[in-house]
């Protein structure tokens, strides 16, 4: 078996060579599963063109137009953490202006990231066979495949909080054997500083690097007895992250007020929750979330009840406490996973040392290989299978036939509300707007809040507006009170109404339909 009882004990019994020859073909045969589909895996969808939007405001500060755009300042909304962002612009860019480049970036990514976890997990002495499954069901954890499919930039996070929290654990071997480690304090530093910068949401893993960072001292102090060589750490750590941070703030420190400012803005879209009835039922939304892999649930509950480790279990507790209390959606619930993972990997650790848990050691194993198995079925055979059945309506050709035959080339103003036009909308030159978090089903209410006047200018401002069939009726009244009139429906296909009913609960529909207003 793979997990036989005796290899528990032997973790160097599948030999390096071979380790890490099954490792790359197992990222090889993830990478052509997921380039085949690499255009139709997701529609083009807000996300994914929302982080391209911010890295071309990113290089053009002065752009007069943004689908991250503010309409009480007139301005683009701007984001401190640019690194991730301009890296999925300069992809979009060097793919000639294609969805290819940003998506094919997001999955190497991945693949990097799964890597930096298995170095990581190894680190930990969590048993060789074990890790590699765990990395690769992180590889393969469903609500991670959406992310990097959809081209956003998570993957860099996890890439380098495991990258930094490798460093650290490299670092305790080196003090116990008395070798220095200064770079690799130094650089676990620089690279938990650089990854606020990569994406907001890297907070999210910080607790990680700490856990990681407090076992180092501890161990330090376990050799030297020495607070001053412990302290030291600290130091070579906080020196690596000033540093870093110092120089990739100086870039954007000609406008910082301003991108500050901003980001006091896209955090007001995160709502705490006050009531107990609110509380329980983000409660019940973040269970819902792991429809996809029921599993993890399971595990969450095992690692705290078998891991050992109260800092991982304390952090792992907090965090999730943390998305409930804010707003518990599907792509911040994928930050849980390194903290589910890591519990799980350190029970089989624990079972190593315990002989009498053989019943415990065959149930863990058993929900590792079926978390594996579920992995592997969801994310490499159904999905993939369900969107090739589905490749004529996910066709990103259907929107630049529509782009270029309702509109065509040229500096138009573009009321878009429909992410998938942005592509072409780049590609044709268009000047597109959007309200930053104003999505439709809350526009009304916005609108009775007397916030509406810069809106209505802003809708008076442009050429055409591309928006969705399911609008109000209220929207449709400003859009036409703003001189704009209906002029046509684009994508619009019965065909994709029939998916839609058949698969919207397991994976986003097609494209269209769309209309389009005119002035």
């Amino acid at each position: 078996m793979f997990l036989s009882s005796n290899s528990w004990k032997d973790r160097t019994r599948l030999p390096n060579y071979r380790f890490w020859i099954a490792w790359s073909i197992a990222i090889v045969i993830v990478f052509v599963v997921h380039l085949l589909t690499l255009t139709i895996s997701l529609p083009i969808w807000q996300d994914e063109v929302q982080i391209i939007e911010y890295g071309r405001l990113t290089l053009e500060p002065q752009s007069d137009w943004s689908l991250n755009w503010s309409v009480l300042t007139n301005k683009p909304i701007y984001l401190f953490s640019y690194l991730g962002v301009i890296l999925q612009e300069l992809a979009f860019r060097a793919s000639n202006l294609s969805m290819v480049g940003p998506r094919l970036a997001s999955l190497l990514g991945a693949i990097i990231a799964a890597t930096a976890f298995l170095g990581w997990l190894l680190s930990r002495k969590t048993p060789k066979r074990v890790a590699w499954i765990l990395a690769l069901i992180f590889l393969l954890e469903p609500l991670f495949v959406q992310s990097y499919r959809g081209a956003r930039v998570d993957c860099w996070v996890f890439a380098l909080c495991f990258a930094s929290c490798w460093m650290l654990r490299l670092a305790m071997e080196r003090i116990q054997n008395g070798q220095r480690s200064i770079w690799l304090v130094t650089l676990a530093g620089s690279l938990t500083a650089a990854n606020i910068f990569v994406w907001p949401s890297a907070v999210l893993l910080y607790p990680l690097v700490i856990v990681e960072l407090v076992e180092l001292i501890q161990r330090v102090q376990t050799v030297s007895k020495d607070w001053k060589t412990s302290l030291s750490q600290i130091i070579l750590f906080a020196v690596g992250a000033g540093i870093t941070a110092i120089l990739l703030v100086i870039p954007i420190w000609w406008h910082i007020t301003r991108i500050l400012s901003d980001l006091q803005l896209i955090g007001s879209a995160d709502k705490r929750l006050n009531t107990e009835t609110e509380i329980i039922s983000a409660l019940k939304n973040t269970l819902f979330i792991y429809k996809f892999n029921p599993l993890l649930p399971i595990i969450v509950l095992i690692g705290f009840i078998f891991s050992h480790e109260n800092k991982l279990r304390l952090t792992t507790l907090f965090l999730l406490v943390f998305i409930v209390i804010t707003r518990s959606y599907a792509l911040r619930v994928i930050y849980l996973s390194p903290y589910i993972l890591c519990l799980f990997g350190g029970i089989f650790q624990y079972f190593e040392q315990k002989r009498q848990t053989k019943i415990h050691r065959r149930i863990a194993s058993s929900l590792l290989i079926l978390l594996l198995t579920w992995s592997i079925v969801l994310s490499l055979v159904v999905r993939p299978v369900m969107v090739l059945s589905q490749k004529e309506g996910r066709n990103p050709q259907l929107i630049y036939n529509a782009g270029i035959s309702s509109i065509g080339t040229g500096s138009h103003k573009v009321y878009l509300d429909v992410f998938p036009f942005y592509y072409v909308g780049r590609s044709l030159g268009w000047k597109m707007f959007l309200p930053f978090g104003f999505p439709f089903d809350r526009r009304s209410e916005d609108l009775q809040q007397g916030n509406d006047v810069k809106f209505r200018q802003l809708l008076s401002s442009v050429d055409y507006a591309i928006v969705p069939q399911n609008i109000t009726p209220e929207m449709i009244s400003l859009i036409e009170e703003a001189g704009l009139r209906y002029q046509k429906t684009l994508v619009n296909s019965a065909k994709n109404d029939y998916i839609n009913e058949k698969v919207k609960q397991f994976i986003i529909p097609p494209y269209g339909p769309y209309m389009l207003y005119i002035r």
